[in-house]
């Protein structure tokens, strides 16, 4: 017969409670200004359950199944704002010239090897990390051409991305997630669509 000597099982809980606001502002006729706001808060708690385990109490190469257990339980809340900024020119009704700035965010989470680190005296993984950030910065135009039978849409843009979630071993070969490093991309996005004659794209 078969035995499953390892067994485990994680129940992972995130609460998320929400709230986004934003505005556009005609300072002229062919002059809009955007401006957004969204709060975001986050209960997370994350339980680890070994279901089956064995034991060196009865010898590490035969060892003895253990009943089942409560192995990690911890949590914690997470808050993050992003923000939305733009300005929209048209000085033709064909031509769309804009910039933009926006924050975005990915969740952080919890380590289950915290606790498991401390017992053997090392307490360099925390028992959370945090969201990463992100902005992004954009100037571009959208216009129509050769009356209406070519359309243009060009951008370029600036990234910086920071507190990146990374992958991480402790000396004691425990591993967990930290925050650390930052990245800079910037990028030119160009599309065209033709349209020479009706029915044909």
């Amino acid at each position: 017969h078969n035995i499953v000597l390892y067994a485990n099982a994680v129940d992972i809980k995130t609460d998320q409670y929400a709230g986004y606001g934003q505005a556009d502002f005609n300072l002229l006729s062919n002059l809009t200004v955007t401006a957004g706001i969204r709060y975001l808060s986050a209960d997370l708690t994350q339980e680890a359950y070994a279901v089956q385990d064995i034991s060196g109490a009865c010898g590490w190469v035969q060892g003895c199944v253990t009943t089942p257990r409560l192995s990690f339980s911890g949590g914690g809340n997470q808050a993050k704002t992003t923000y939305n900024f733009a300005l929209l020119y048209k000085p033709t009704p064909d031509i769309s010239l804009y910039v933009r700035a926006a924050s975005g965010f990915r969740l952080g989470g919890i380590n289950s090897s915290h606790y498991a680190a401390l017992a053997y005296g090392d307490d360099s993984v925390p028992l959370q990390y945090s969201p990463d950030s992100l902005w992004d910065y954009e100037v571009g135009a959208k216009a129509w051409l050769f009356n209406r039978k070519l359309f243009l849409t060009a951008t370029y843009y600036h990234i910086d991305w920071s507190n990146q979630q990374l992958q991480a071993q402790t000396a004691t070969a425990f591993t967990y997630t930290l925050n650390a490093g930052q990245t800079k991309t910037d990028g030119v996005e160009l599309a065209v669509s033709a349209y020479p004659v009706p029915g044909l794209s």
